[in-house]
């Protein structure tokens, strides 16, 4: 059952031109078991940024045990098992940024702000706004 589907609002890839946002997805697991195998590049080697842009956020994969074990995360893994109610969380990262994040202009940083791919923060953080 998918729990979530959004977009990846982790820090990175601030520049002129913003990476691409990645997406979060949030699958349950309603059968009694069930096992995943999975693996993600640019878990350990960031999406870089260019001409002063910031690098990017990893790409990684979650598993929340519904029995309050202390979460999985990882760029690989192969044959998990997995109960009814853990969620495996899947994360695609942010793309790199392309030029100097404070020459962003402010339309567009107020877009980023107004649509939710930034927060508050990140405006601040990232651009000086």
């Amino acid at each position: 059952m998918v729990d979530q589907f959004a977009l990846d609002i982790a820090d990175g890839g601030a520049g002129r031109q913003r990476g691409g946002r990645g997406l979060v997805r949030d699958y349950r697991i309603t059968a009694e078991q069930a096992g995943f195998t999975g693996t993600y590049g640019r878990f350990k080697y960031l999406p870089w940024g260019m001409q002063g842009g910031q690098a990017g956020s990893r790409n990684y994969f979650s598993v929340l045990y519904a029995d309050g074990r202390e979460p999985l995360t990882a760029g690989k893994g192969a044959r998990i098992v997995l109960k009814k109610d853990d969620v495996v969380r899947l994360v695609t990262g942010t793309g790199g940024g392309y030029g100097d994040p404070r020459e962003r202009p402010r339309d567009l940083i107020e877009h980023d702000l107004e649509n939710g791919y930034i927060t508050a923060e990140q405006a601040r953080q990232d651009y000086g706004y």
